[in-house]
């Protein structure tokens, strides 16, 4: 929104300028040497009114054509923002709707599987599994594509945020894995201490986007989260898990948005991970491990207790 008023803002000025350039211009060549008075300079006296003519028709052509230029590169700006501003209007009412229907699918999926398991002998079924684990990944790609879609707009509530309820939450979405929640031996209670200043959409997301990553592309069973306190004031995620690790260079990760292919994915979740700690004043950082499996840290500023 910023970027569009700036735009037609800077294309008023730009009509003002120059017609204010071309204006001082015109008034110059007519206020020039006037006629002779002499009588025998009637040759001379000729040229200047054929001179003076011309300046008047150019000048007179080139003002109306600046004039109206600009008042159609405004007009065009203005019908753009209008159109932009349709687009996001459209946008916000149609992911809402999806989120909500995608929400309603999940919980009648759940309830499914909760029946099926009743009415058996309890054991999972596969194909739920997966429809879960699909709708699951569905969600998160719509939100994914909304938070970069509102990338410049996306306005960041920085709050202390507990580390520990966070998690569980993530445990009860994925239901299929295995999430543990550990802290290093030098902090004692990590219910009370496990608190970061982070805008709690854009952590979530991270999370999010980091254990499907390792769901869907590495196949593993167990996320495990350890919490560490830094000397420095800040917070260190360590997020590690079981699966078949990396195929790509770490250090190419989140860096770009890539082309899908059959094997991999287009690296937006990644992507955004990187860019939503950069907004939280955070880091994040791929590493590989002596394990099989992947990991990744996550430095946020800690909270005051």
């Amino acid at each position: 929104m910023k970027l569009s008023k700036a735009r037609t803002l800077f294309s008023a000025l730009w009509l003002v300028f120059t017609f204010s350039l071309v204006s001082w211009w015109f008034v110059l060549n007519l206020r020039g040497i006037g006629p002779s008075e002499d009588s025998a300079n009637a040759e001379y006296n000729q040229e200047f009114n054929q001179r003076n003519r011309m300046y008047f028709w150019e000048g007179s052509t080139l003002l109306v054509t600046v004039l109206l230029g600009g008042g159609l590169l405004i007009a065009m700006s203005r019908r753009e923002d209008q159109r932009n501003e349709s687009l996001r209007f459209f946008f916000a009412n149609f992911s809402h709707d999806i989120k909500t229907s995608i929400s309603r699918l999940r919980l009648q999926a759940e309830i499914l599987a909760e029946e099926i398991a009743r009415n058996k002998d309890g054991s999972e079924n596969k194909v739920l599994k997966r429809l879960l684990a699909d709708v699951s990944r569905l969600d998160l790609q719509l939100e994914n594509s909304l938070l970069l879609s509102h990338e410049a707009e996306f306005k960041l509530l920085i709050q202390k945020i507990e580390i520990q309820p966070l998690i569980h939450s993530l445990q009860m979405e994925f239901h299929d894995l295995r999430i543990k929640f550990t802290s290093d031996e030098s902090v004692p209670s990590p219910q009370q201490s496990a608190q970061v200043l982070a805008d709690s959409r854009a952590l979530k997301s991270v999370l999010r986007n980091l254990i499907e990553n390792s769901r869907h592309h590495g196949q593993a069973t167990v996320i495990k989260v350890t919490y560490q306190k830094l000397s420095s004031g800040d917070v260190k995620l360590e997020i590690c898990d079981n699966g078949s690790g990396s195929q790509v260079a770490l250090n190419t990760l989140g860096r770009e948005i890539t082309p899908q292919t059959a094997g991999t994915g287009n690296g937006i979740g990644l992507y955004l991970c990187r860019h939503l700690m950069q907004k939280m004043r955070g880091d994040i950082h791929f590493k590989s491990t002596t394990e099989k499996g992947f990991c990744c840290e996550l430095t946020l500023p800690g909270a005051q207790l």
